[in-house]
């Protein structure tokens, strides 16, 4: 039974999140979003097993590099750094950042520039992130097809094993060639018989 129902509560799942997949995808966005104005905080790092929203948002955006969810003005005036038009330094593009830092000019005239706090989109990935997470999810789709099939065969192989299983020890125990051994009868001392 636990099986059946762990099998049923999938197929139910699946199907819920295939026909609201629109909204689905507009509750994301939304909670992605109010993710980052309410608990970024770029000085909290978290730790390897509990990173904290900062470093997840920092790693996503320079892995698919994009900024904020549907573009880099999420960004702007969250609770951090309220009343800026900031950016995260993980939104700046490879060509101007060292380490956050854009050296301009040469000489005694040298100009540096903190990327994320410059107020120049120019300088930061123009597309957002939620984009970049369904192109990648798109390209993942076989690979996750495939995991979901092979689990669900798996679970169908052990829903139709264990309902044989149970037909089966029915079935002995209904017919006539069914011998029932009761442990109060000791084996030592009961007389043998050619039936045995």
């Amino acid at each position: 039974m636990l099986i059946i129902l762990l099998f049923l509560s999938e197929f139910l799942i699946g199907s819920i999140a295939f026909v609201f997949r629109g909204g689905l995808k507009r509750t994301l966005a939304n909670e992605l979003r109010f993710g980052i104005e309410e608990h970024y905080n770029a000085t909290d790092r978290g730790s390897i097993i509990a990173p904290s929203v900062a470093a997840i948002w920092d790693n996503v955006q320079m892995s698919f590099e994009c900024c904020g969810v549907s573009s880099y003005e999420d960004w702007y005036d969250i609770k951090s750094w309220s009343g800026k038009r900031w950016v995260p330094e993980s939104c700046c593009r490879p060509i101007y950042e060292n380490r956050g830092i854009l050296i301009e000019g040469s000489g005694d005239s040298v100009l540096r520039v903190d990327c994320g706090r410059s107020e120049n989109p120019t300088l930061w990935w123009d597309k957002g992130c939620a984009q970049s997470l369904q192109t990648w999810l798109t390209d993942k789709l076989d690979v996750i097809g495939v995991v979901g099939l092979g689990i669900a065969f798996a679970q169908l192989f052990g829903l139709i094993t264990s309902m044989l299983l149970f037909c089966t020890v029915k079935h002995k125990k209904d017919s006539d060639t069914y011998k029932s051994y009761s442990p109060s009868i000791d084996p030592q001392t009961r007389p043998s018989s050619w039936e045995d």
